[in-house]
């Protein structure tokens, strides 16, 4: 077999790759937000969590075998998902090994990464006379900010996030810049407005605002700083989602 390792072509949602001893690592951030967060050990996790990256492309391989590693888990969540011409199908999953057996004909391949554990990749395994063609994305696109809630820390597999269902029933490709525990911080809306080629920006913030006593007032100013970042974009604002069980006040009375 033939290792083909993963490059920009065949990767979506993927802002730029790392080649570390481990492997390719995928970042779905720009360097300058992990700048801006290292010194904060649970979010530097949360934010490398490659969540909406995809490695999509045709083959007509008999076999198709991903090699990967885990690094530090947000949560202890570890699955990928598959589809093949669309339909979601099940991988062989062994240790750091991620296989397919297909039928020698030309498929559709789309794998979706872990969503809230770091990874690191050593290639794609083909037959050595298969092609490894690149997708054509979607002209509509996408970015997702947003905070554990648009992260999908709840979900069990990284089809199931938000993101990737809006933008599957789209029909749109998507970056997905969320970031759980985050609140609406200007600073961070300015290093990732510019940083992604979409349409439109979907951005769904407030819940960790409120939870730990933000003013509203304060609130008000922090998002409205923070939209300001993306006054060029098709901007959807999705109001904070309400937890349930909460007192209808916060720390701060309101």
């Amino acid at each position: 077999m033939k290792n083909h390792p993963l490059s920009m072509d065949i990767l979506r949602g993927c802002h730029h790759i790392e080649q570390r001893g481990e492997g390719q690592f995928l970042q779905r951030c720009p360097q300058s937000v992990c700048e801006l967060y290292k010194e904060d050990h649970n979010r530097m996790i949360r934010l490398q969590a490659p969540v909406g990256i995809r490695i999509v492309f045709k083959t007509d391989s008999t076999s198709v075998k991903l090699h990967f590693s885990y690094g530090r888990a947000s949560r202890e969540i570890y699955a990928f998902s598959v589809f093949c011409d669309g339909k979601a199908v099940e991988p062989v999953m062994e240790h750091c090994l991620l296989s397919l057996d297909l039928d020698g004909k030309m498929h559709t391949l789309e794998i979706l990464v872990p969503h809230l554990v770091e990874c690191y990749f050593r290639g794609i395994d083909l037959d050595d006379d298969a092609v490894l063609e690149t997708v054509p994305a979607p002209e509509k696109r996408l970015l997702f900010v947003g905070d554990s809630i648009m992260q999908g820390m709840t979900t069990s597999q990284p089809a199931f996030t938000y993101a990737d269902k809006f933008a599957r029933a789209a029909g749109a490709d998507f970056f997905n810049a969320s970031i759980a525990g985050i609140t609406a911080e200007p600073e961070w809306a300015k290093l990732i407005a510019d940083q992604y080629a979409y349409d439109t920006v979907l951005i769904c913030l407030g819940i960790n605002d409120y939870a730990r006593g933000k003013r509203l007032a304060d609130y008000t100013r922090d998002l409205t700083d923070f939209v300001a970042a993306f006054r060029n974009k098709k901007m959807v604002l999705i109001s904070m989602l309400h937890a349930l069980n909460q007192k209808d006040e916060n720390a701060a009375g309101e």
